[in-house]
């Protein structure tokens, strides 16, 4: 009884000590066991052989049984986000090798009770796993939780939490963390206002390629907030994030060509511009669309 519980704990505690810590652990136990010493006066080699023996036989098993629980748990995953529809048994292909303490699935099981699938939403097991997970070290999960807690969903919002799991992301090499800590700091954000915070984590999100950090920058240069008001900054800024696809981007694109602000005007390039936002946009993004294009026929 007591072995069992034992070696559970240090299924538990593998995320954090790593492979070659437990393998030391368990060969330990296995070394000290009662029924050890008394093969060794019988068998000698064998009873030298069997910690090892047991150890890679049980590696191999857990390995082969966790690979096996996340190719299932992930798939069903990935058929759900292409169906976008409801898919009985995801949450139970998963979270075998959530409990076993592997990130990768924790991070899919808090993703699947977040979105709903496989029953009703449930945001205090979304957190729940997606704490898991980035406990474990998954980078993704890090993020996510970051932004539960920037949200306060789940769970009561916790700014200095938020930050402290964006920056373990961030140092991960998620891009996407730095968006999240300048949002934190914006108004509106979970922690107090701080616009050289903010742009400051926006700069390095958007030198890495993040599309909502460089927006976030170009909404600072057009307004200047914390900086030096620049439309030109502003204006590139914003088209680089629109030729990576963002449909906010694409809408100041167009409206920048429409009105010469930071660029010279081009009513041409403003139309593909707008009509481009459209896709994939969120309402409020098509409904300016929509106005500016309809400001656009007038001229």
């Amino acid at each position: 009884m007591a072995t069992g519980l034992f070696l559970l704990w240090l299924s538990f505690k593998a995320p954090e000590w790593g492979a070659v810590s437990l393998l030391t652990g368990i060969g330990m136990l296995l070394i000290g066991a009662p029924c050890i010493p008394w093969l060794r006066e019988r068998i000698a080699r064998p009873a030298r052989m069997l910690p090892t023996a047991a150890t890679a036989l049980g590696l191999v098993l857990v390995g082969a049984t966790t690979a096996a629980l996340i190719a299932l748990g992930v798939g069903e995953n990935r058929r759900i986000a292409a169906r976008n529809d409801a898919a009985p048994g995801v949450i139970a292909s998963i979270r075998p090798a959530a409990l076993l303490g592997v990130g990768e699935a924790a991070h899919h099981l808090g993703l699947a009770h977040f979105l709903g699938q496989d029953g009703p939403q449930d945001l205090f097991a979304a957190r729940y796993w997606t704490m898991r997970a980035a406990q474990a070290g998954n980078a993704g999960a890090q993020l996510d939780l970051a932004r539960m807690y920037a949200r306060g969903l789940g769970g009561p919002a916790d700014g200095k939490l938020a930050l402290a799991w964006a920056e373990k992301a961030a140092a991960q090499g998620i891009s996407a963390a730095y968006t999240t800590i300048g949002t934190l700091y914006s108004p509106g954000g979970a922690l107090p206002e701080d616009h050289q915070k903010a742009n400051a984590a926006f700069m390095k999100g958007s030198d890495l390629g993040e599309p909502e950090a460089m927006f976030n920058l170009g909404l600072a240069y057009e307004y200047g907030t914390g900086v030096t008001k620049d439309p030109g900054r502003a204006f590139q800024l914003y088209l680089a994030a629109a030729e990576l696809g963002l449909p906010d981007a694409k809408l100041n694109v167009g409206v920048a060509y429409m009105n010469g602000q930071g660029v010279t005007a081009d009513l041409r390039k403003a139309q593909m511009w707008l009509e481009a936002s459209k896709a994939r946009a969120s309402a409020e993004v098509r409904k300016l669309a929509n106005q500016n294009l309809a400001i656009l026929e007038e001229q």
